[in-house]
């Protein structure tokens, strides 16, 4: 809902033939979400109503192919939307604790974009590194999205070095091992296996974790299945 009012008061809004759905008792069968929208955005648009309806056929309205959020995203004019809404997906379940596997609703997906506008530059700024090593571009963003928080020109030089390898002075550098991770996931991907996308996002926010506080690390891994919590910024 909350797009929907966002591109009414931009102006944005067209009408694209889908009715306001009424039926024969009055009640409202589809079109609760545009209407809430009008009056969330305090401006008029035009939209097409249908009256006299049966009550029952309700149940046969949206039964088409769902938008997926990549398609929303480009509706509203967004870059990259399929990998800016895997960024996002991950925010929303990174923020709010919520299990793998779980996806916002499109009006929560809008919420998290709004709030975080910073995830469209995050995709820019990794988007070499995830070519490079055949990472997930949504995941990688995702994280370094929240890493970004922290501190942003501390999370440019990490992904900058972990990139090039420029600025690694030891083997037990995070960004060296984390980048030696990344260089196996790129092998084990060429065989037909590679690391899920979510371990890639967490082993990231490790390395992260440690470069900035200056201590040295270990093998990078995230063995969820042993019941290790997904890693939070320090």
């Amino acid at each position: 809902m909350r797009a929907y009012a966002d591109a009414m008061r931009r102006g944005e809004w067209l009408l694209n033939g889908e009715a306001i759905i009424i039926s024969r008792s009055g009640a409202l069968n589809d079109g609760q979400h545009r209407l809430n929208a009008v009056i969330r955005s305090g401006t008029t648009v035009p939209m097409m109503l249908a009256f006299g309806l049966d009550r029952d056929s309700r149940h046969t309205v949206d039964q088409g192919a769902a938008r997926t959020p990549g398609n929303i995203l480009s509706m509203y004019g967004e870059k990259n939307a399929n990998s800016l809404a895997t960024a996002i997906s991950f925010v929303w379940l990174y923020e709010g604790n919520r299990v793998a596997g779980s996806y916002p609703s499109p009006e929560e997906m809008m919420d998290v974009l709004d709030a975080n506008p910073a995830i469209r530059e995050a995709l820019n700024s990794t988007d070499k590194l995830s070519r490079q090593f055949q990472l997930s571009k949504g995941y990688i963003a995702g994280a370094a999205h929240i890493c970004a928080r922290s501190k942003q020109t501390m999370l440019d030089s990490f992904v900058h070095s972990l990139t090039t390898g420029i600025g690694i002075d030891s083997d037990r550098d995070p960004v060296f091992v984390l980048r030696k991770r990344f260089m196996g996931h790129l092998a084990q991907t060429r065989r037909g296996t590679r690391m899920s996308a979510l371990e890639q996002a967490a082993v990231f926010i490790k390395a992260f974790n440690a470069f900035r506080s200056g201590r040295s690390s270990g093998v990078l891994r995230w063995p969820h299945f042993e019941g290790e919590l997904f890693p939070r910024l320090d």
